[in-house]
């Protein structure tokens, strides 16, 4: 909602050019939105077995998990093919992340919260300055550093 609030005062307030880069850093911002999102609404948990990666688990899943097994028939033995459900279930319930899914968050965190404080300061520069023409290269580079794929 807050970046609808944002495009709507942008329409009324910006230049076509300022709109058309304003609306590349918010697509820089909703990458890290959507990462902060899924970080931020699911449980971390670890496996043993995956030492460097972080299991993000819908918090539904304990209830979703107890609800197959009722279906199932309830606690003790079950088929072959109930298990593989629940199993199922749980995978896709699951996300797994990497070091380095975790630091493409983090670098889209910091390259929104930078793009949008270089286009804030280049907007209250006056027009045709040389400080609204140095926010703006700030900008852009970080659109640049946004758009490359991390080595």
């Amino acid at each position: 909602m807050q970046a609808k609030a944002l495009r709507a005062v942008a329409k009324v307030v910006l230049d076509e050019e300022d709109l058309a880069l304003l609306e590349q850093v918010m697509a820089v911002v909703k990458v890290a939105s959507d990462a902060r999102d899924i970080l931020a609404h699911r449980i971390w948990m670890y496996d043993l077995q995956l030492p460097e990666d972080v299991v993000l688990m819908n918090p539904a899943l304990p209830w979703l998990t107890d609800h197959k097994v009722k279906a199932g028939g309830g606690p003790g033995p079950t088929t072959t093919g109930h298990a593989l459900e629940i199993q199922e279930l749980m995978r896709r319930e699951c996300l797994l992340w990497s070091l380095e899914e975790l630091e493409k968050a983090r670098l889209a965190s910091v390259h929104s919260v930078v793009g949008l404080q270089a286009f804030r300061l280049m907007h209250l520069s006056p027009a045709g300055s040389v400080a609204r023409s140095e926010e703006r290269q700030k900008v852009l580079n970080v659109l640049t550093l946004a758009s490359q794929k991390p080595s």
